[in-house]
């Protein structure tokens, strides 16, 4: 998913630093590359935010000229955990309007279609379909090729 966040933190002195990570797994799996914790891979292809705190309670983190993809945030420095309340994501795509649809008598087939139209959705920030939106900012004329032809006959954008 390609997104942005915001965070509140509380409990900060002045000067503390809270890295921010993004990661694809929760847990180490074998060949999974990036830094490790315990039992979780917390940095993924050097996703990563810093944010130096002012010492006040309320303090708001918000990454406004990057996105990063991923499906877990690591919160590392932080004196209190973050209430669920205090975090957020938003979801950044560029993907046209959905136009069409599909649905049959089989519910396999039916959360087929629904997965692939999210996966576009998810992997089209700023107009260009790419396979890693956290690393191919602009994406590659392949990738474009590749997902021209389903998209269309999918009628996933108003055309």
């Amino acid at each position: 998913m390609s997104e942005h966040l915001d965070a509140t933190f509380n409990g900060l002195a002045p000067g503390d630093v809270v890295d921010i990570k993004i990661s694809n797994n929760s847990k180490v799996a074998d060949g999974v590359q990036g830094e490790k914790a315990g039992s979780f891979v917390i940095c993924e292809f050097s996703q990563s935010q810093r944010y130096i705190a002012r010492g006040e309670n309320g303090e708001k983190f918000r990454n406004r000229f990057n996105y990063f993809g991923g499906r877990y945030v690591h919160f590392i420095g932080l004196k209190q955990p973050p209430k669920l309340a205090d975090v957020t994501g938003y979801v950044i795509t560029s993907a046209g309007k959905r136009t069409g649809s599909f649905e049959c008598s089989e519910p396999l087939w039916n959360k087929i279609y629904e997965i692939d139209c999210f996966t576009y959705e998810m992997c089209t920030p700023e107009g260009v379909t790419v396979d890693c939106p956290h690393r191919e900012r602009l994406g590659y004329a392949t990738t474009a090729r590749s997902t021209q032809n389903p998209k269309c006959h999918q009628n996933l954008i108003d055309s």
